[in-house]
């Protein structure tokens, strides 16, 4: 099992572009096979911050994933954006109770 909170901080002026594609993707990698888990959450003390956890059963299941047109097209709108307005932090976690 493969398990990984992502922490994003987006820039005030791109929070409606960044949540409408994050809404395609949590809603479409809900149902791949494989997902266990996909949530995105708000944080709720500091302004455009945003969790993301996520838990698939493999390496295989993830990989599908990333291979996804929607979360394609997230990383490619995430990547287009000026230095600093977008910022991805991925923290692997050991699934221990999962």
């Amino acid at each position: 099992m493969i398990a990984q909170l992502i922490r994003l901080e987006v820039a005030p002026e791109l929070r409606e572009q960044a949540l409408a594609l994050q809404q395609v993707n949590v809603e479409q990698t809900r149902l791949e096979p494989g997902c266990r888990r996909f949530d995105f959450a708000a944080a709720k003390d500091e302004p455009g911050v945003y969790y993301v956890w996520e838990v698939f059963d493999d390496q295989a299941a993830l990989a599908a994933h990333y291979a996804g047109a929607y979360f394609q097209a997230w990383r490619t709108w995430m990547l287009a954006q000026p230095e600093g307005k977008v910022v991805r932090t991925r923290f692997p976690i050991d699934p221990l109770w999962l």
